[in-house]
């Protein structure tokens, strides 16, 4: 299961890598083009983009979901290798505990941005 998992995140790095370097611009929200509001995921392209270039702070600015999936996925990811290296299985704990904390966080920041409270994503980096 760790190889299938790897092989995944492998995949993904290599799409991520490909789509970001190749000079395609990035899409734009349908949400806020039709409405003008920020909807959850506003900026989570572009903060995939900083994760994936390893700039932590930038990217939990532009939004703090894939910094959030990021970690879970880390913390996954080192149970599956201690279960194989233990030569047992290590169960994954807390994981729906943190995908709530996780749409909360979305929400909180949807909101918080929608009332100008935080900056949008084109004025902290246009």
């Amino acid at each position: 299961m760790l190889l299938v998992h790897l092989g995944a995140i492998a995949a993904a790095a290599l799409f991520a890598v490909l789509w970001f370097d190749s000079g395609l611009r990035f899409p734009t929200c349908a949400v806020n083009r039709f409405t003008g509001l920020y909807c959850l995921t506003c900026g989570a392209t572009r903060a995939a983009y900083e994760l994936a270039h390893l700039r932590l702070l930038r990217s939990a600015l532009l939004n703090p979901v894939p910094l959030l999936a990021a970690l879970m996925t880390a913390y996954t990811l080192a149970c599956e290798a201690a279960g194989v290296f233990l030569g047992r299985r290590i169960r994954v704990r807390g994981w729906f505990g943190f995908l709530m904390a996780t749409l909360a966080v979305a929400a909180v920041y949807c909101v918080l941005r929608n009332f100008g409270l935080v900056p949008a994503p084109e004025i902290i980096f246009p």
